[in-house]
């Protein structure tokens, strides 16, 4: 390594030791590795070379290095254990505790306790993510709540629709059984068309509620379409009014479903001519994003009394003509999961009645 360091190269080597130590104090300066590092380097001045340096040195093991930098070392580890420390707390703070909180709301809903969907969280979240699951699970809950009390008011209702012909019928087989036998022709006619009548109601009040619960549980069926391949067939099925669907407005693109849409118009036609309408048009404009189409027939019209009932399901104003009031709650039904609305227009100077479907345009 000299004769190199003298010919201008810088050199190292490293030589295994003929003496090795087998222990050392780890704060003792010997060291117990079992190699040994030379090195030389040239020495000059002035560009001129005048001799060479030669070092060499026993490096240290693992042990006794790290026991070296132990201070160093224990900082680390105090400045990591601190930060394990603060993070833990911070994601207790931030999010293990508001999803506690949430799993508690949610517990308390599911065990039905009073008020505890209306019950709001003391402490609002402070993470995204969290903040968006509580909304997510109030808003689940609030529906909930809105489901189960309208499942509670339609089956009351259901109860009370069922009722009537179940009591008409029970009591004309009462009356048939006990007094059958005394009775005319004409009388015994008369109740068993009563029992009819009422076994017919009960029949069309079954598809009814099947149709409606079809219609709560349909899916989104999305196409394009135009308006006339729906008025087209409405005006093929339809013998009991005259459909009339202006010619801009059978060009209309619409995004939806178009059997529901017949289904609904199909409704609308049925409500018509049971309130004395001949004639149904059917008239549509392109409003921004939206589609409207207006159906308005000429027939008595709905009564200002009438017009904030319309909608809910079980009433009607025909009860003895067959109507079973859950026709525009079907209308209503099909059209929601393409985000469809039906709306009653606003009450003008023209005869009859108007309504109104709001649909994406194609």
């Amino acid at each position: 390594e000299v004769q190199l360091a003298l010919q201008g190269e810088t050199v190292s080597r490293l030589r295994y030791k003929n003496e090795y130590v087998a222990g050392a104090p780890l704060d003792s300066i010997s060291r117990t590795s079992r190699v040994r590092v030379f090195v030389s380097s040239p020495i000059r001045v002035d560009g001129v070379l005048v001799g060479a340096v030669m070092l060499s040195r026993t490096p240290p093991g693992i042990v006794q290095a790290l026991y070296a930098k132990r201070w160093l070392l224990l900082q680390a580890m105090g400045l990591l254990l601190g930060l394990v420390v603060v993070m833990s707390l911070l994601t207790y703070r931030l999010i293990a505790r508001p999803i506690s909180r949430l799993a508690e709301h949610a517990s308390a809903i599911a065990s039905g306790q009073e008020h505890a969907v209306r019950t709001q969280p003391a402490q609002r979240a402070r993470t995204l993510e969290v903040a968006r699951l509580q909304e997510s699970l109030e808003n689940m809950a609030v529906t909930l709540e809105e489901r189960a009390n309208y499942l509670v008011d339609f089956a009351r209702h259901v109860s009370h629709e069922f009722k009537t012909p179940l009591a008409g019928i029970s009591g004309s087989v009462e009356l048939l059984k006990d007094h059958g036998e005394d009775m005319d022709a004409d009388t015994r006619e008369r109740f068993l068309g009563n029992i009819a009548d009422d076994a017919d109601r009960l029949h069309r009040l079954t598809q009814r509620l099947l149709e409606l619960t079809r219609a709560e549980l349909d899916v989104a069926t999305r196409v394009t379409f135009r308006l006339e391949e729906v008025a087209g067939k409405l005006i093929e099925g339809n013998q009991s009014l005259d459909v009339h669907v202006s010619p801009a407005s059978a060009q209309s693109l619409i995004s939806g479903n178009p059997d529901a849409l017949l289904a609904v118009l199909e409704i609308l036609e049925e409500n018509a001519a049971q309130h004395g309408a001949t004639r149904l048009s059917i008239d549509a404009q392109k409003v921004d994003e939206s589609v409207l189409i207006s159906v308005s027939d000429d027939g008595e019209g709905i009564s200002a009394g009438n017009r904030e009932r319309v909608f809910e399901p079980f009433f009607t104003t025909t009860r003895n003509l067959g109507g079973t009031g859950l026709g525009l709650s079907i209308a209503v039904a099909l059209l929601k999961p393409t985000k469809g609305v039906l709306s009653l227009a606003a009450s003008g100077d023209q005869a009859g009645a108007c309504f109104v479907i709001r649909v994406d345009s194609g």
